[in-house]
Parts: C-alpha cells; structure tokens; sequence
C-alpha cells in the first residue's frame, strides 16, 4: 500500500494541479535595478597591482617579480581577478623547484624509514610532488596564457571576424 501526503498523487488519486498561485498586481516583473555605464564596468577588476607581493614561498615570489618584469607593460594583460591564478601558479612553481632541488640533491631514491623498508631505498617522495607541481604548473600556465599555443587562442579570439565571415 502506497501512503501519500496531502496534495500528492497516488494510485487511484486524481492529480490535483498542485496550489493555485496568485501574483499581486504589479509583481509579475522584477524591480528594475541600475545598470553601471559600460566605462565603469571591467571584467576581472582594475590593472594587476604587480608590486602588491603574495605571501608565498621565496622562490615563488622570485617567479611573481620575473612576471612582473615581463607584463608590467601590458596594463590590460592581467587584471586583479587574475591575481589568485597567478599566486597558485608562482606557488606551484615553488613547490616544483623545492621537490626538484630535493630529487637533485637526495636522488631518486632515499632510504626507508618505516620497519619495513628499513635498509632499502625507496622511490623519493618528491618525484610525485614534483610531478603534481608539473601538472598544476602546466595548467596554471594553459589558463593564464603563458604558453605558446594559449597565447595563439588568445590572439585568434581577440580578433575580429572579418566582413567576409559575417552572415548578416
């Protein structure tokens, strides 16, 4: 046997339609609401403030200058919405350098520590830190067009379809 609440359909129940709703006369269009002329609106905030560090790693901080040094003259390049993408992907870079100076300095394999590998070496932690630090870079970077093909797609969609592609 199917229960049902108040309202519900069931077997051998009429379907009732639900609740009759009523709008109040002059309700049925949202308020409307001011619009900021198109000057004062920007996708993504003002120009990137490049000389306002993030609080990372050295290393990363070194990779924030370099960027900086290479963009600062493009104002329209990066914005202030860009500037978490660009911290996660210089913090990345440092965690990159940290597992690579490790691998350099230690090698690919470091000796066990638990009872079991104890005498053994074992594959250094770090290779899949770097490798995680790799694929993130490399999707940072993708993202804020640092690479050669996602600077081409920006290029490509920055530019405007000729008269010839124009249907209308």
């Amino acid at each position: 046997m199917t229960t049902t609440t108040a309202g519900q359909r069931g077997p051998g129940r009429p379907s009732t339609g639900g609740p009759k709703l009523k709008l109040k006369p002059g309700t049925n269009s949202p308020p409307p609401q001011e619009t900021p002329a198109p000057s004062a609106m920007q996708i993504g905030g003002g120009t990137l403030e490049w000389d306002d560090l993030p609080d990372i790693a050295p290393v990363g901080v070194a990779e924030w200058r370099r960027l900086a040094e290479q963009f600062r003259g493009d104002p329209e390049r990066f914005m202030e919405g860009d500037r978490q993408g660009l911290v996660a992907y210089c913090s990345f870079w440092a965690d990159f350098d940290a597992a690579a100076r490790d691998i350099s300095e230690n090698g690919l394999t470091v000796p066990g520590r638990s009872s079991a590998d104890h005498g053994r070496g074992v594959r250094n932690p770090n290779v899949a830190a770097k490798r995680e630090a790799s694929q993130q870079l490399r999707l940072w970077a993708r993202e804020l067009g640092l690479t050669p093909n996602a600077r081409t797609q920006m290029k490509t969609s920055r530019q405007p379809a000729s008269e010839e592609d124009n249907p209308f």
